[in-house]
């Protein structure tokens, strides 16, 4: 199957995400005249005491979500390196 038959740029406008699998084939797009900056994340999920050793060495910095035992739900932000334990 051709290439241009599979690959295609989504059309993205400001707010708006595009969030796919790690298998999904995918790259970024050079606009000749972009207005503002490119900008994106990388998501990992696992549990907190998981924190693969890579990110832990580099001090990536985490979100921690959480319930607490009252029931609510909160995010804690912190550096990897300090993030075990």
């Amino acid at each position: 199957m051709p290439l241009d038959e599979v690959l295609f740029t989504p059309k993205l406008g400001p707010g708006d995400a595009s969030i796919f699998h790690q298998f999904v084939i995918h790259g970024t797009q050079l606009i000749e005249v972009d207005e503002q900056p490119r900008r994106s994340f990388e998501m990992r999920v696992c549990a907190a005491n998981k924190i693969p050793h890579a990110y832990i060495e580099r001090g990536d910095p985490i979100v921690i979500a959480r319930r607490t035992a009252s029931g609510t739900q909160e995010l804690e932000f912190r550096e990897c390196a300090t993030a075990e334990g």
